[in-house]
């Protein structure tokens, strides 16, 4: 082996090995660099599905409050609900209409606010408990005020006034 200054000549071929490994990792560069933006398109494609899912739900919603006020019972909304339409909550000076579903699941509630299980149907005598969550269905709650009006329709279209006698935070 002849050494010419520092480098030995018996290493070049330790030259080819160290050329090829640049270009892999321009290659590689691009790839890294995507992968942010990847990520990025798959959230915001999450965001799209779960408001278009969030928007077509309340369409079968109506559609199957519509066909318990034409007479049918148990409506459910798809086929694999396990809830149906009990009653239609409205509250005109706060711009409320909302459909109740039965039950008061997390699965349920998810969707619209929930009639809670063995207590009188909204708008017949006796306590009716209905449950959602308070930042979105029945966000209008906290801006309920003394005298307001809240409406319930039963399943056969009678239809059941309240007013707001007080009001505690």
């Amino acid at each position: 082996m002849r050494l010419y200054g520092e480098v030995a000549l018996g290493v070049e071929c330790a030259l080819p090995d160290l050329l090829t490994k640049a270009p892999r990792r321009r290659r590689l560069l691009p790839w890294l660099a995507g992968l942010p933006l990847v990520a990025g398109a798959l959230q915001f494609g999450q965001g799209v599905w779960i408001q278009a899912k969030a928007q077509l739900v309340q369409i079968l919603i109506e559609r199957a409050w519509a066909r318990t006020l034409a007479g049918e019972t148990l409506v459910k909304p798809w086929p694999w609900a396990d809830t149906w339409t009990v009653a239609k909550l409205e509250v005109s000076a706060r711009g409320a209409s909302l459909l109740v579903l039965a039950g008061a699941s997390g699965r349920t509630i998810a969707f619209s606010p929930g009639h809670q299980d063995g207590m009188p149907l909204p708008g017949t005598p006796g306590n009716s408990v209905i449950g959602g969550h308070r930042d979105t269905h029945l966000v209008f709650l906290r801006h309920l005020r003394k005298g307001d009006t809240v409406r319930i329709q039963h399943a056969d279209g009678l239809r059941a006034s309240y007013r707001v006698i007080a009001e505690r935070t």
